[in-house]
């Protein structure tokens, strides 16, 4: 897929400290990506999108969420005991179903929802 755009790294009150051979991190940190491309697909960006986590230690939870776009992504996930877990979904705006339909059958298993087309995202490592 190649991506290509900005990526701003905000973080609020992010504190690490070392526990032996560990470092926790305790705060917020948020990656606002913009202007988001693809080779794949060229033409207009794909979109704008902000991902959001909150770190407790070892551990983290994040939330995905589209700022605006052509590629409408949205989700959440975990980090534990080194563990990462993402449950998302994808979808075209109205009226760039067509031109994002391939990429949306690289991305994961499409499905109904409701009376939409929706591409699952789903992520366990």
């Amino acid at each position: 897929i190649r991506p290509s755009g900005k990526l701003r790294v905000v973080w609020t009150d992010l504190g690490l400290k070392r526990r032996g051979q560990q470092v926790d991190l305790i705060g917020s940190t948020t990656l606002e990506l913009e202007n988001i491309g693809s080779p794949i697909l060229p033409g207009k960006p794909l979109g704008a999108y902000r991902v959001a986590i909150d770190w407790r230690g070892q551990d983290g939870d994040l939330r995905l969420s589209t700022v605006s776009g052509a590629l409408i992504l949205n989700g959440s996930g975990h980090f534990k005991s080194g563990h990462f877990d993402f449950s998302g979904k994808a979808e075209a705006a109205p009226g760039d179903e067509e031109r994002l339909a391939n990429l949306l059958s690289l991305m994961g298993q499409r499905r109904t929802e409701g009376n939409k087309n929706i591409t699952a995202l789903e992520f366990r490592q």
